[in-house]
């Protein structure tokens, strides 16, 4: 099969051919040129007028066609911008390159990645979130702001997050970061697209709710660009469909700001600012758009906004309105996000439907309520040789997993699944372990169980330093797995689970501290033997108990290690 770029060459190869013949055919004229794989009518194709216009256009697009096939032979990347500022003379606007690639995109019907050209964008991000590439490179959002380019979709994100937050404009993005909002949503991510979201913004938005499976959430100005902002996240803005496929947040949801909060807030009158004829008209678009799309709570408010004739922007709750510059942190978010987050049940009935009678809550209450515990076993697996590259498990090691393997298969336990690190001393044992449990067990190897420093311990362990890059970069991916991991049962599971997990040391402690919410520090003062049972289960309202702790009674005292 041959791989894309090879086929992205030929057609550019074939278009190139098709234009030299149509030029050298007798009484040719531009008027007639078209740019096309295929002159039989079954390929996309341009055409081009013999104008001034219709020449100019032609360069533009045939420079684009170069330089995309340049970027295949050398298995290059390039931005917009490069491609701009490389042929600057032709293209004289980036709005004009930007153009030219559009339309090579649609004369070789691909997406614009598959031609090696990102975009950089106007967005930014912030919160807690790293990206590590394969060579182990990381960009940290931690500490500042980070620009989003195309680039970061290559990239492995490692979060604890447990939601993502969309601003709509720079100014109220940085007012929140000033206000303190990191010490009150310390695991989340900030994001804002500064005005309407771009290709790029969009495609790493959906990239990361995709990855970290985590809520997203958009606030927005109570006028009608806040509305349409929200829907070009959500849908798309409906240009550029040949990059545009797959860059929609479909799981994007409208936390605000709407006129149902203005009611319950101290605003002055002064603060509400009138909306013009222009507006009016496409907030009546907009009214008929989110009708036919299925959005009630946009129909609600832009028809509200229609009946007052008055709009409201963010920056009413970052001080501009007498509030405070910490009220919207303080207050409004707090009391917004506390619903959405995976709290109490009841929590969740009334964010489904606040104004519901107490029997309608007790229902729903009743829906989302877990009623089985999630048993998680932890086991470190066997001793193995240190001094070796493969790391294999010793012949002791072997001997531990075997009489690991026979206490499990007589406890009478139905196990759902057996995870494993990908580690040879890891699948070795589970392997031994697998031979004594049910064939049909549900095995899975997970990389996010591998071992690694999962926290600067305090106190430090002297005799063993990690980098400060092996912090960020184990450390991220185990609190990663930890939150992948440890949660409640779903309502809708109805019997107990137990499920298995072969992995490391390291990753065991830090799981038991953040388990039990000792301080993530303290992991390294705990000892888990080779093959030992740690037992947490985790109960329908939300408590763990730590059933055992490094449980060794099926191993005779000679062969308890801890290497």
């Amino acid at each position: 099969m041959p791989r894309g770029g090879d086929v992205v060459e030929k057609k550019i190869e074939d278009i190139v051919g098709n234009m030299m013949r149509q030029l050298s055919q007798p009484g040719a004229s531009y008027r007639q040129l078209q740019l096309t794989a295929n002159l039989d009518g079954t390929e996309p194709r341009l055409g081009y007028t013999n104008t001034a216009a219709g020449l100019e256009k032609l360069a533009r697009d045939m420079a684009a066609l170069a330089k995309v096939y340049e970027l295949s032979k050398t298995n290059a990347t390039a931005t917009k911008r490069d491609v701009f500022y490389d042929d600057k003379m032709i293209y004289e606007t980036q709005r004009r390159a930007d153009s030219a690639i559009t339309n090579v995109c649609e004369l070789l019907d691909v997406e614009r990645q598959k031609i090696r050209i990102t975009s950089s964008s106007k967005a930014f991000l912030r919160g807690e979130l790293t990206f590590i590439d394969d060579e182990a490179k990381t960009i940290d959002a931690r500490a500042a702001a980070i620009p989003i380019s195309e680039s970061l979709v290559e990239y492995r994100p490692i979060s604890s997050a447990l939601f993502i937050l969309v601003i709509e404009k720079d100014a109220t993005f940085q007012r929140l970061i000033d206000a303190g909002y990191f010490n009150v949503f310390p695991h989340s991510i900030l994001m804002t697209g500064r005005g309407y979201p771009d290709l790029c913004s969009r495609k790493v938005l959906r990239f990361l709710g995709d990855r970290l499976a985590i809520p997203i959430f958009g606030l927005f100005d109570a006028d009608v660009h806040g509305l349409s902002i929200y829907l070009s996240y959500k849908y798309g803005s409906g240009k550029w469909h040949v990059e545009s496929s797959g860059v929609a947040v479909p799981k994007i949801q409208w936390l605000g700001l709407g006129f149902s909060d203005l009611d319950s807030l101290p605003i002055p009158e002064d603060q509400y600012l009138p909306i013009k004829f222009a507006e009016k008209k496409r907030l009546r678009q907009l009214v008929h758009r989110a009708t036919q799309i299925n959005e009630p709570a946009i129909v609600k408010e832009a028809e509200k906004m229609l009946e007052i004739g008055k709009k409201v922007e963010l920056e009413v709750l970052t001080g501009g309105a007498g509030l405070g510059s910490r009220y919207i942190v303080t207050d409004y978010l707090r009391r917004k996000l506390y619903n959405y987050l995976p709290r109490e049940p009841r929590q969740l009935a009334v964010a489904k439907d606040p104004n519901a009678s107490k029997d309608k809550q007790r229902e729903l209450v009743g829906k989302y309520k877990p009623t089985a515990n999630r048993n998680i076993i932890l086991i470190r697996h066997g001793q193995y040789v240190m001094d070796s590259k493969e790391k294999s498990l010793s012949d002791l090691g072997r001997k531990q997993a075997d009489l690991l393997a026979d206490r499990l298969a007589i406890t009478g336990i139905k196990f759902d699944a057996l995870h494993m690190s990908p580690l040879n001393r890891a699948t070795e044992t589970a392997d031994i372990l697998l031979q004594k449990l049910p064939p049909d067990l549900v095995r899975k190897m997970d990389p996010m169980l591998e071992e690694g420093p999962p926290y600067p311990p305090e106190p430090a362990a002297y005799h063993w330093v990690p980098s400060t890059n092996e912090f960020v970069t184990d450390g991220m991916r185990i609190e990663a797995a930890f939150r992948k991991y440890f949660h409640r049962a779903s309502p809708r599971q109805t019997d107990d689970s137990t499920e298995i997990f072969v992995c490391h040391s390291n990753v065991i402690r830090y799981f038991v501290c953040r388990a039990l919410q000792f301080p993530p520090e303290g992991w390294l003062r705990l000892s888990v033997a080779n093959c030992s049972i740690t037992w947490l289960q985790i109960r329908p309202n939300g408590r763990v108990t730590l059933k055992s702790l490094s449980d060794v009674g099926h191993l005779p005292h000679k062969k308890v290690t801890f290497g």
